[in-house]
């Protein structure tokens, strides 16, 4: 090449402007983990998760969804009824999480600032999805919130096995009492350091009752289990009617008796059928006290066949499993 041209070249390359990259939007930032205080300003809540990340985000700002976190964010909800809707159940959540500030304040943007983003209702459970974690922890302090005449059950799905996380009950949250609220699950509530002795607390006179159907209510369920008791002979000092309360959640239910004594005798309806259902009868698990032996359904029925239980005979004896008598332990 001469050097004319290679000058007339190098002046050309000069005069054209230096080339640049093609300039492309960058991703909006995924925000940053917040701490859990900022995330739950009412200070009523317990300090739940710890190290809790935050939905990643698309290039348009919108949630992204991966599957892998999907079980961390959803949540089952018991005890629904089947005239709910997908939008109307959604609604509620996101109107009472806002109620008593379990929302996160500081991504108002985020699917329009509600906390719950999906909803899918079947006849008798459905499952809530939050946008975050946090929220999703949040939406546990729910847990027997009062919807259309009954009271959610507001679980982890049994295939979670993500970080246990601490919770209260509506009750507890809103500080409102309600006496006809079932006694939650003991996993999924803060225990309390206090210790009831009293004997004739409620606690000490209420059973769980598992495998009800959508069939049975509280007043036919009431009846029947006294009619029973009172057929094979196990009410305390004669009392024909020792089931004072009944309250049917759907697939469970608790039952309130007159004294702990009918309560002790009570459990040895475990396994009774009743409108083609076993029912299982247990003692909550929140319950303080000494544990009873009892019987189940089948060998209450043996011994009234061989003549151990009697029609207007004596109640059978009251036995604890520690092997000390009424008083306390030996």
């Amino acid at each position: 090449f001469s050097s004319s041209s290679s000058s007339s070249s190098s002046s050309s390359s000069s005069s054209r402007p230096p080339a640049t990259a093609p300039s492309f939007a960058p991703p909006p930032p995924m925000p940053p983990p917040v701490p859990l205080a900022a995330q739950t300003p009412n200070p009523h809540l317990p300090m739940s998760m710890g190290g809790v990340g935050l939905c990643p985000l698309n290039p348009d700002g919108t949630l992204m969804m991966q599957h892998g976190e999907k079980i961390n964010r959803e949540l089952f909800i018991g005890n629904t009824v089947p005239e709910t809707s997908d939008a109307v159940l959604k609604a509620f959540l996101n109107a009472a999480m806002s109620r008593v500030g379990l929302t996160l304040p500081n991504f108002p943007h985020y699917n329009n600032g509600q906390p719950i983003i999906q909803v899918r209702v079947t006849s008798k459970f459905a499952f809530a999805q939050a946008r975050t974690e946090v929220e999703a922890a949040n939406l546990l302090n729910l847990n027997n919130v009062p919807f259309m005449g009954r009271y959610l059950k507001i679980t982890r799905p049994k295939n979670y096995t993500g970080v246990k996380t601490r919770a209260v009950t509506w009750q507890e949250l809103t500080g409102i009492p309600d006496p006809m609220a079932p006694i939650p699950d003991d996993s999924l509530t803060v225990k309390t350091s206090q210790t009831i002795t009293d004997p004739n607390d409620k606690v000490f006179r209420e059973l769980f009752v598992g495998n009800t159907t959508e069939d049975m209510d509280d007043e036919g369920l009431r009846a029947f289990l006294n009619q029973t008791l009172a057929q094979v002979n196990l009410c305390w000092e004669g009392n024909k009617e020792p089931v004072l309360k009944c309250r049917v959640c759907g697939k469970f239910a608790f039952i309130e008796l007159a004294t702990k004594e009918d309560t002790a005798l009570a459990m040895n309806l475990d396994n009774v059928p009743y409108k083609d259902a076993s029912l299982k009868l247990s003692r909550p698990k929140n319950f303080p006290g000494r544990r009873t032996k009892h019987c189940t359904w089948n060998e209450i029925l043996d011994k009234v066949m061989k003549g151990d239980i009697v029609a207007g005979g004596p109640t059978p004896p009251i036995e604890y499993e520690d092997g000390g008598g009424p008083d306390g332990p030996p």
